[in-house]
């Protein structure tokens, strides 16, 4: 069990019986340590932008993104934009003494990707996240009256989010089955834009063309670009371009590198393109921007 986790069990002993666990809190930091927790974890985005990162695979996200990680999954934080960090709630839940008042059936459809198979670990084999959005907000209200409980505990504030606990699990379980339960069109298509978006995580410093993209997503190019609009809200180009100034940011608060070598190193042939570019998304030059948020060296 990690430190934080069991400093948290060791202060809240006296409202929380053994193996039931329930906290939440908002956190707010520019980027978080590689970390894993002994808790099943839910984290949900709830202001700014930025990359969130699950072994080996990295998200790009934004507020409502929903996820679920597994027991043991490794995970980590980046924020675009250190003067206004990521925020997300943290949902720590280990529900074990609860599971004769609980029916898990109920949310058996997702053994095969997460929910059993943490409750449970012997039943089946793990996949390390599940990945949701809450399109009306309805989560981030249970997760905020969650928080608020944490926060000012009361009596009986254990039995209070253990109801909370079981409603975020049906709202969870309903996004599931809207997100899954999808038709074969649906499915094939996010799968497409995917597998491109994909591609460009791993090569946007180098010349991608639309033709490439979109025989990877196996989409005619026109078609392409306008699945991949209402998919990511930002045109080809731009979901590039955003990808590239991310890279230079942390190049430029991270390395000594001069701004024309990270221009190059992120994929720009035209320095001065990358700066209008870097300026016009970071509000600075990269001369500035480095000033500005680059830790002072002691």
């Amino acid at each position: 069990m990690d430190r934080l986790l069991l400093d948290k069990k060791r202060a809240l002993s006296d409202r929380y019986r053994n193996n039931c666990f329930i906290h939440v809190q908002e956190n707010k930091d520019p980027s978080i340590a590689v970390h894993e927790h002994s808790f099943l974890e839910i984290v949900y985005i709830t202001h700014g932008s930025g990359i969130h990162q699950i072994g080996n695979e990295s998200f790009r996200v934004a507020p409502g993104d929903i996820f679920i990680l597994s027991i043991g999954a490794w995970h980590t934080f980046q924020s675009d934009n250190p003067a206004d960090p990521l925020r997300h709630y943290d949902c720590l839940l280990f529900l074990n003494a609860a599971a004769e008042q609980v029916d898990y059936s109920l949310f058996s459809d997702m053994a095969a990707d997460l929910f059993y198979n943490v409750l449970f670990p012997g039943d089946v084999n793990r996949s390390p996240y599940i990945y949701l959005r809450d399109a009306d907000g309805a989560l981030r209200q249970v997760l905020s009256s969650m928080a608020r409980e944490c926060s000012a505990l009361k009596p009986d504030s254990d039995t209070m989010l253990f109801g909370f606990a079981l409603q975020l699990l049906v709202l969870l379980s309903r996004l599931y089955h809207s997100e899954f339960d999808e038709n074969e069109t649906i499915r094939i298509r996010r799968e497409g834009i995917h597998n491109a978006i994909r591609f460009l995580e791993k090569n946007y410093s180098q010349r991608i063309s639309l033709n490439e993209l979109s025989r990877i997503a196996l989409f005619s190019p026109n078609y392409f670009c306008t699945l991949f609009k209402e998919t990511t809200g930002l045109s080809v180009t731009e979901y590039i371009q955003q990808i590239r100034n991310k890279e230079a940011g942390r190049l430029l608060l991270s390395t000594d590198l001069t701004v024309r070598d990270i221009c190059q190193r992120v994929g720009y042939s035209d320095e001065k393109l990358f700066r209008r570019v870097f300026s016009r998304s970071e509000g600075c030059t990269p001369g500035e921007y480095r000033k500005r948020f680059k830790p002072s060296k002691y």
